[in-house]
């Protein structure tokens, strides 16, 4: 069965936390949302959320990527894909420098794997079936998660700072790679 006009909108969410102590001041702002850039990185300030004291956690950081498809017979009409930080439910019990550091790289990573999903297209030069678009989102997501779970494994959830500086010299060298790609410049 052919599919003539299929549209695909699917929010991912991740959510990362983090172990450690208590107490950060957040501001007001007026939008809840960040796009990743290049040039915005995050700041305490951006975890709105009321702090949970009962959580084992110090900082949960909301970050998820969001993707809107328009395929018509097999051909990508429109798309618009992007990493966000969601403000209004992450918050932080402590605002040390080097947690914050690795708050960044979990929004990063989201960005990657927004990048990744973007060269697919570009590679497909626009034609491509709902199922095949469906299958490859799928694996994405799914490294996407391995990928926030491995880095949250190997660096102790910011702990260790050499597996934090690897990661972070990493994934560094893998947007750099698909700078031509990026959310905005």
């Amino acid at each position: 069965m052919q599919i003539n006009n299929t549209i695909i909108l699917v929010f991912i969410t991740m959510s990362f936390t983090q172990q450690g102590p208590v107490g950060c001041q957040k501001e007001k702002s007026d939008s809840s949302k960040i796009i990743w850039t290049e040039d915005r990185k995050l700041t305490w300030a951006d975890f709105k959320k009321v702090v949970n004291d009962t959580s084992y956690f110090t900082a949960y950081s909301d970050c998820s990527l969001y993707f809107k498809f328009e395929i018509k017979r097999d051909v990508l009409k429109s798309y618009t894909v992007y990493a966000y930080f969601n403000k209004e439910r992450s918050w932080a019990k402590a605002c040390p420098a080097y947690l914050l550091e690795h708050e960044q790289l979990h929004f990063d990573i989201v960005e990657l794997h927004a990048r990744k999903i973007r060269k697919f297209i570009h590679d497909k030069d626009g034609k491509l079936s709902p199922e095949e678009l469906n299958n490859f989102l799928k694996k994405n997501t799914e490294s996407l998660i391995r990928t926030n779970k491995q880095y949250d494994d190997t660096t102790r959830h910011s702990r260790d700072i050499e597996a934090q500086m690897h990661w972070e010299d990493s994934i560094s060298q893998e947007l750099k790679s698909l700078e031509g790609l990026s959310s905005r410049k």
